[in-house]
């Protein structure tokens, strides 16, 4: 019996425990004919050999990170250049200022 019959008389099975008599009824019907219709019986149904455990996917990969030294100088290089425009922001903020006090 392959995966999708098993599953499916797994739901007509599990129906059995309804608490509507009719489902339940309809249920065993249902079951009654689908041992039938397989051409086996009950014994060799439920004598069936386990399923093969389904494969767990792998794990993902870890995002890639650049090495410590390539993100370490990228740091650095963009507080260089921070602080030079900060540097020339405030020599020109200072001239301004000294020019106003001075005249």
């Amino acid at each position: 019996m392959d995966e999708a019959a098993r599953r499916r008389l797994a739901a007509i099975l599990g129906m059995l425990g309804s608490s509507n008599a009719g489902e339940r009824d309809n249920a065993a019907l249902a079951a009654e004919q689908f041992m039938r219709r397989s051409g086996l019986t009950w014994a060799e149904l439920l004598d069936l050999p386990p399923l093969p455990p389904e494969a767990e996917p792998p794990p993902e990969p870890e995002p890639a990170q650049p090495p410590y030294f390539d993100r370490a100088f990228r740091t650095s290089a963009l507080s260089l250049f921070v602080m030079f425009w900060v540097s020339i922001a405030a020599w020109a903020i200072w001239g301004d200022i000294h020019n106003a006090l001075h005249r």
